[in-house]
């Protein structure tokens, strides 16, 4: 009789554990696709707004691309203008706008947030070789032009380091 009754126990307690879990499971199971669905909601979240700040920095890179593109043919467009100039006049406008293409590359370049760069630019210059004997206007022009080739040089080498 002792049998019976300790196998009626378990037989018990093992039928009021199967209602109990039955009863609980899809609650249960609704808190934790809850939480997988939150989950899966916060990653779809995180990824498009990686997306979207790809996309940023993909159209501001092609604006910074395109920006300098300019800025180098416009200062390739110098050198074609420099070989035109003869008189102090003309090499006075050159200057002027060699100048401003100077002043605009330096602002660009410190306006991204790089100073020391924009500063270095400028200093550029100062590595150009200077023309030795008589200055005439081919002389002026050798020097104006390996000026501007320093600053070509170096705003090359400023985009191969910062534009991604």
């Amino acid at each position: 009789m002792g049998a019976v009754s300790f196998g009626g126990s378990y037989a018990v307690w093992f039928l009021g554990a199967l209602i109990a879990n039955t009863i609980r499971a899809p609650w249960l199971l609704d808190a934790e696709s809850g939480e997988q669905i939150n989950a899966l909601e916060r990653r779809a979240i995180e990824a498009e707004n990686k997306a979207d700040l790809f996309v940023k920095e993909k159209q501001e890179s092609k604006r910074f691309h395109d920006l300098f593109g300019s800025l180098i043919n416009a200062g390739m467009a110098f050198s074609s203008d420099l070989a035109s100039c003869t008189t102090t006049g003309q090499f006075m406008s050159w200057d002027r706008h060699f100048n401003d293409w100077v002043k605009k590359v330096k602002d660009t370049i410190a306006g991204m947030g790089y100073m020391t760069d924009a500063l270095e630019f400028v200093r550029a210059a100062e590595a150009a070789e200077p023309v030795k004997g008589v200055m005439d206007y081919r002389n002026e022009q050798e020097e104006r032009c390996r000026v501007l080739e320093q600053h070509q040089n170096y705003l090359a080498d400023y985009v191969k380091r910062r534009l991604p």
